[in-house]
């Protein structure tokens, strides 16, 4: 390792400010989806429950940093180590369970894929719900029961994790029992096949994913060009609705790169190398704790900020951004229009429309909310264009 002392203490305070972050908004994005009975009744938000479930446990290990490291480690940062094994063994077990999260982030891809391009309907994917949930749950727990059996969590610079123990201690498929480790035989290749070629995988599903629900709204709108007048209301509806989930599902993507992809690259940096390469550990130190961050952010923040631009265009993005953040934060809310002022205040909902849905309630539906008031659940609302 060869950080000096500033660049030591960046990477120690980083993470326990966007872990004790990322925890924090977790919470409250899984509270705003059980609170709801309509939003727990869809694979949709499900998913995102899981993956919040899943950030929420990560995001308090990573939060701890160096601290569950045992005490005397060598090359803990700023020597900051107060653990002992227990504790690095706990905080590196949190940690490798916390791969559920990018499988969850695969299978939300694989949702849009059949809603956008497919046209699946709920009850069609909720056969598939077992292997939504099956697959990422079995695959963190077998690999984080079997990375612990093998004393695989040891110092691994920023936190626990899998690493040979004591460093650096360099070990090799072909390593003998002389080895100079003494905990994590052959950590390296339990790094590869327990997260990241798991997570090479997720990353070419979601892209292409990505690619082919790009690929089937392109030919609607080319199609929208031959609709006769009778038809075209229907359809251009339609048409926005996928466009709409396109563009959703396309931040989720771009949260997702942020997030997994520099732990990626600083992992391929340091086997070529040999050394870590600081501004991508700086990189990872930020993103990867942040994810529950990151993921209420699109979850709940965007949507309401853009029916706030739709409905006050005059504005400014600064205030927008401030009334939204508020109403996120408030349950319940009250929203009141005032000379192009939206107000949030503690109170009851007061509804704008009599027909109308959250964007979020389920993400193919149609928006026809004025003016945002948090996120209320209306089970008597119907989707008017569920069909793709």
């Amino acid at each position: 390792m060869q950080f000096n002392d500033s660049q030591q203490l960046t990477l120690v305070i980083l993470p326990r400010i966007t872990g004790f972050s990322s925890m924090i908004f977790s919470s409250l994005t899984i509270f705003n989806i059980i609170r709801s009975k309509r939003k727990t009744s869809k694979i949709y938000h499900c998913l995102l429950l899981a993956m919040s479930f899943s950030n929420f446990f990560t995001s308090i290990a990573y939060a701890m940093g160096t601290w569950p490291i045992p005490r005397g480690s060598p090359y803990a940062l700023r020597s900051q180590a107060f653990g002992t094994q227990a504790t690095c063994s706990a905080q590196g077990f949190f940690i490798q369970l916390g791969i559920a999260a990018p499988f969850f982030n695969g299978m939300l891809s694989i949702y849009y894929l059949l809603t956008v391009r497919y046209g699946w309907k709920e009850n069609k994917i909720k056969k598939l719900q077992k292997y939504f949930f099956g697959i990422p749950i079995i695959f963190a727990l077998a690999t984080a029961f079997a990375s612990l059996g093998l004393s695989l969590y040891n110092n691994s610079i920023y936190w626990c994790w899998i690493a040979a123990s004591p460093l650096p201690c360099d070990t090799t498929i072909k390593e003998r029992d002389d080895s100079d480790c003494e905990r994590g035989r052959n950590a390296w290749l339990f790094r590869w096949v327990f997260y990241f070629l798991p997570l090479l995988i997720i990353i070419f599903i979601a892209t292409t994913s990505m690619i082919l629900i790009y690929i089937a709204v392109k030919k609607t709108e080319q199609k929208s060009k031959k609709w006769r007048i009778a038809s075209r209301s229907e359809n251009e509806k339609k048409l926005k609705n996928s466009q709409r989930v396109l563009r959703q599902a396309f931040v989720f993507l771009l949260v997702f790169y942020f997030v997994y992809l520099p732990p990626l690259v600083a992992r391929l940096v340091t086997t070529v190398q040999g050394t870590p390469f600081f501004p991508l550990s700086v990189f990872q130190v930020i993103f990867v704790p942040a994810q529950g961050l990151l993921n209420y952010i699109v979850y709940i923040v965007r949507p309401k900020y853009l029916k706030y631009q739709k409905e006050n265009p005059e504005i400014c993005v600064a205030k927008l951004i401030r009334m939204c953040c508020l109403c996120c934060m408030l349950k319940p809310l009250n929203t009141v229009a005032t000379t192009g002022t939206t107000i949030c205040t503690a109170g009851t909902s007061e509804k704008k429309d009599d027909h109308h849905s959250d964007l979020n309630d389920h993400p193919e539906e149609e928006t026809q909310l004025k003016i945002p008031n948090g996120d209320e659940d209306n089970d008597s609302t119907q989707s008017s264009t569920d069909e793709h």
